[in-house]
């Protein structure tokens, strides 16, 4: 990987690391594949009638009608699931990709400051991650069309959908910069599988404590809904991944409670940014007892050749 023409200036800096990860991208088989699990996930989350089992339902008080608060919900709820685990990695995986490649070199030899590849790294790990999002919102109106029980409404699909996700998204970016950004910590194994032990142990708590208001604040894998809250409490009962309800009384889906919902949402999408800012204190640019082994056996070969 090359990084070209790296200018002076931080914004010129962040926005030239951003064009060059997301070719990259676009130019990776796994990326494209995370597209297509993004669909499928979403269109299995959106079933049709007939197919004996749903994901959201109301129990035996009914289904939910396809309208696009619900659709965006649904498209919300698993995207936001799914961030937990890419999304961090996305970002990790791409700084440690720079530690253990001729890339830190190349970038070390560079004006490009500090702050404009954190946050350039930062930015691309977003603008992926929305790609992602995007893919999983399409999804959801192509079966809202296609189920044609209401007509797309763009407003509360894409509210339902972006305030689900989008703070989750914001948030493991940053979490994965900054974690990629620790000294001595941008390849191996370990710390990867210390963050899917700290996303299961986070599922876990948001399943079992009984404080709702508690758990949105510990839960950042989505599940913990509070239009799901409020579904459970209007129809008596709620089911996730459960048997087909009877579709004989189709149901609305609530609107999310917003001066319930958005504190802790919007705590989520803050730390991101502040996450990558506070990454400044401990990050050292490419500092050559940082860089991982392959860069300095390809660099020693590389001067031995030249005496």
């Amino acid at each position: 990987m090359v990084y070209q023409h790296m200018a002076g200036s931080r914004l010129e800096g962040t926005w030239a690391v951003v064009k060059t990860e997301l070719r990259m991208r676009a130019r990776s088989w796994g990326f494209w594949f995370l597209v297509l699990v993004f669909s499928v996930l979403t269109r299995l989350a959106l079933p049709p009638r007939t197919a004996g089992y749903a994901f959201l339902t109301a129990a035996h008080h009914g289904a939910f009608t396809y309208d696009s608060n619900f659709v965006g919900t649904v498209s919300g709820f698993v995207s936001t699931l799914l961030f937990g685990l890419v999304g961090f990695f996305i970002a990790h995986n791409s700084m440690r990709r720079d530690r253990i490649t001729p890339a830190g070199e190349i970038l070390a030899s560079t004006r490009l400051a500090s702050p404009a590849y954190l946050f350039g790294k930062y930015l691309a790990a977003v603008f992926t991650l929305g790609a992602l999002l995007a893919a999983s919102m399409a999804t959801a109106v192509v079966v809202q069309r296609i189920r044609g029980e209401s007509v797309v409404a763009w407003g509360p699909l894409l509210i339902s959908a972006l305030t689900l996700a989008a703070p989750t998204l914001l948030y493991t970016a940053g979490l994965g910069v900054a974690a990629g950004s620790l000294p001595g910590r941008g390849y191996g194994t370990a710390f990867n599988l210390l963050y899917v032990a700290y996303w299961f142990a986070t599922l876990w708590g948001a399943l079992t404590i009984s404080f709702v208001r508690t758990a949105l604040w510990v839960d950042f894998t989505g599940f913990v809904i509070p239009s799901f809250v409020m579904a459970s409490s209007q129809y008596h009962a709620s089911v996730i991944l459960g048997a087909a309800p009877p579709t004989a009384r189709l149901l609305q889906w609530p609107t999310l409670d917003v001066k319930f919902y958005l504190p802790p949402r919007l705590a989520y999408a803050a730390l991101g940014p502040v996450l990558v800012a506070l990454s400044l204190l401990w990050f050292r640019r490419f500092d050559p007892s940082q860089l991982g082994p392959i860069v300095f056996a390809r660099s020693e070969k590389s001067r031995g050749s030249g005496d």
